[in-house]
């Protein structure tokens, strides 16, 4: 038999068992448009970032509490959005982990400092266990095992959340208005 005879009745038997379905057509959605609170609190976060090195460096020791306190907010906001509080810990350590609490405080957000406070203190995670992370789970193949130790998962859905309801970005601008100084 001529391999394209063959071809051809493999395609027909093919039609036959899995027979075509119309395909639903796709609906274009018109693209995301950010709020100006959110560009402003974008822009905010940059430039904290830009400023600072973070806990643990002299331009940061040297910044204002107000400052110290947003910057923290910031970095524990973007990571349990990108990859969680697992990650948060994993990434920046106990020299994060220990200020978080009074920063969210400091900047206005009571209700997820109690929430941090409380997983931190149910989960009985101590600042040692968090530095002991990267040396515990120290390639990529490993650190899936972090989450393994603690109910992480539930922490970051509680706080997207809160997250909301509080309205996070709000929060924090305002907190800024209250202390232009930050940023000059």
């Amino acid at each position: 038999m001529n391999i394209h005879v063959w071809l051809c009745l493999m395609l027909y038997l093919c039609m036959l068992v899995f027979p075509a379905r119309e395909i639903p057509l796709y609906e274009k959605q018109p693209p995301y448009v950010a709020t100006e609170e959110e560009m402003a609190f974008e822009e905010a976060y940059f430039q904290a970032i830009v400023q600072s090195g973070g806990p643990g460096t002299a331009d940061f020791d040297a910044r204002s509490p107000h400052f110290q306190a947003l910057f923290v907010v910031f970095i524990l906001d973007m990571e349990v959005q990108c990859g969680g509080i697992a990650q948060y810990f994993y990434n920046n350590g106990s020299l994060y982990a220990c200020r978080t609490e009074e920063a969210l405080r400091q900047v206005g957000l009571a209700e997820m400092a109690d929430l941090y406070a409380g997983f931190v203190e149910n989960e009985q995670i101590t600042m040692e266990e968090i530095d002991g992370y990267r040396q515990q789970f120290p390639t990529l193949e490993t650190i899936g095992q972090l989450s393994a130790l603690h109910p992480f998962d539930g922490f970051d859905e509680a706080y997207m959340q809160l997250r909301d309801s509080l309205q996070l970005e709000r929060t924090v601008l305002s907190y800024i208005d209250a202390h232009p100084e930050m940023f000059r």
